[in-house]
């Protein structure tokens, strides 16, 4: 390239095979031995019960009694996770924001 020139440069979109979206509410992570940071993004959703009893009537109808939990009632289930190198962490990060920020903006003023 030469000094003062600029090229352009094209890129398009594809989705591999295995593309999946993932919902998440929070995230849980930091940095990694090798030096990057790890996120790990999660739902959190109730827990299924380790048991649940069931009624049912001289007809076959059933009804749901009680729900068994043998520790909390909540999850965090963990969808997918990253390992970033720092710098495209912040280049990430600030692309998060910024865009948070904007959706925050009453359709209006956009």
């Amino acid at each position: 390239m030469t000094e003062g020139k600029k090229s352009k440069v094209k890129f398009s979109f594809a989705e591999d095979s295995d593309y999946k979206l993932h919902p998440a509410t929070g995230a849980w992570g930091g940095p990694t031995p090798n030096g990057e940071i790890a996120i790990h993004f999660f739902v959190e959703l109730q827990a299924f019960p380790d048991e649940v009893e069931m009624f049912m009537d001289k007809n076959g109808n059933q009804s749901e009694g009680d729900r068994k939990y043998s520790g909390t009632e909540f999850v965090r289930r963990l969808q997918t996770g990253v390992v970033l190198r720092p710098d495209v962490a912040l280049i990430v990060g600030e692309w998060i924001v910024n865009n948070a920020k904007s959706m925050m903006i009453p359709q209006e003023k956009r």
